[in-house]
């Protein structure tokens, strides 16, 4: 992590999946509470692969496990809906 990298104490990490895959959205926040979005929303084949990179990013901010939120919207395979 370099001098200039924002120090963030919270990671707040949202998956949704869609047409077979998930897709990562995250959002830190600094001692402020200021609130980061990450620009890219990042594509995975399966929800493990999704979660081992929420964990490779907070590793890399340091960011400890009890910070991190996350969440996760399924797809319903019999009524086609979000849940």
């Amino acid at each position: 992590m370099s001098a200039r990298t924002p120090k963030f104490i919270y990671m707040k990490a949202h998956v949704l999946q869609e047409d077979g895959s998930f897709l990562l959205h995250l959002y830190f926040y600094d001692r402020r509470q200021q609130e980061f979005e990450m620009s890219d929303e990042l594509e995975f084949p399966s929800l493990e692969e999704a979660t081992a990179q929420v964990m490779s990013i907070a590793d890399e901010f340091r960011i400890a496990r009890k910070d991190i939120s996350f969440s996760v919207e399924m797809e319903n395979y019999r009524d086609q809906t979000v849940h």
